[in-house]
């Protein structure tokens, strides 16, 4: 979860509030994470490509895609194999994962070292597609600076590369949520298709660069922006979508859907109020991240109570432009911008 920048004095209505500046710490993904289990639900956001770009690399950055604006939605099930048809095809598999309406199901086999895809197979089509040499999804663990490099063949003349970097790490703001600790893995694929004409083998060659988000604990990316460059030097948007988790029926893995965050007036000038409430605020705390995604000031629990809260920011001070303020609970989260004008 994640939020911007500037020195913030924040202080309640009733008592003043000291600030904790915390340094960002350098997120790491393993198996025990990041791997899906059976069960996992995730809502799928296909997003409007205009005007995206995959954002700057380094550390402690800001990704800012709050503002996405959703073209299509589909849903993305992970299933034990033995539970599909055609388990056997695939021996190896722990794990499916299944989309596209229920039609497509890609096989993986994950453990302690990744998550590979054997292959698939689609309803629709009623096509099977092997991986003779699996091609990876994710490396574990993987962290700031990770890099990998693997290959990998779907039939006798065709096949690729590819190449995992951990490029990034730092805020990333997306319409449903804010994670203050993701990382981002830059991938580079490269298919090689052969095909003989005229006798001649005439290998075509194509790259596709992905960039995803993930954040530990996260059973999936929490984001993706895929670039192709098929007939063209410069890369294109091919296609961006995000995720949302779908809530398993057990009652305490509900999120609370409840959380009142509000932010007024906005823009400000002097002082801004925020106000919330919460059912329980064992967890509860309040980050400030500022504009490159580095977390600036937090709030700690004590100072925050069951029910409702009023939180005064002097924002006088404050360089002109645009902030972020999240509400983290156990229940849920909630992040409010801020704009600043003089």
């Amino acid at each position: 979860m994640q939020l911007k920048k500037a020195l913030l004095f924040l202080a309640f209505i009733s008592s003043a509030a000291t600030c904790a500046y915390a340094q960002a710490l350098i997120p790491t993904m393993t198996a025990v994470t990041n791997t899906p289990a059976t069960g996992d639900r995730f809502l799928v956001h296909y997003a409007d490509t205009t005007g995206i770009t995959m954002g700057l690399s380094g550390a402690n950055v800001l990704w800012d895609y709050s503002l996405l604006l959703t073209d299509a939605m589909d849903t993305l099930s992970y299933v034990a194999c033995n539970s599909t048809t055609m388990c056997d095809s695939f021996p190896g598999s722990t794990i499916v994962a299944v989309s596209n309406s229920n039609t497509t199901y890609n096989y993986l086999s994950a453990n302690i070292s990744g998550i590979k895809s054997l292959g698939s197979y689609e309803t629709e089509a009623i096509a099977l597609n092997h991986y003779t040499d699996p091609m990876n999804v994710v490396f574990f663990p993987f962290s700031y600076t990770s890099h990998y490099r693997d290959t990998f063949t779907y039939m006798p003349s065709s096949g690729g590369t590819d190449s995992f970097v951990c490029d990034g790490y730092g805020t990333l703001m997306l319409p449903n949520a804010v994670y203050t600790n993701a990382l981002r893995v830059h991938t580079t694929t490269v298919f090689r298709d052969t095909v003989i004409v005229a006798s001649i083998p005439v290998i075509n060659e194509y790259q596709i660069e992905e960039y995803r988000w993930f954040d530990s604990g996260y059973h999936n990316e929490l984001l993706s922006i895929a670039y192709d460059t098929v007939g063209t030097s410069v890369p294109y948007i091919t296609n961006i979508k995000y995720y949302s988790v779908i809530p398993r029926l057990a009652v305490n893995n509900i999120i609370n859907s409840q959380v009142r965050f509000e932010a007024f007036p906005n823009p400000a000038t002097d002082m801004m109020s925020v106000k919330f409430d919460i059912v329980d605020k064992t967890g509860a705390f309040i980050t400030v991240t500022d504009m490159v995604g580095k977390t600036v000031c937090s709030i700690a629990n004590d100072r925050i109570h069951t029910g409702s809260n009023v939180l005064e920011l002097p924002v006088n001070n404050l360089p002109q432009g645009a902030y972020a303020i999240q509400l983290h609970t156990n229940r849920g989260n909630a992040v409010k911008k801020m704009i600043i004008s003089k």
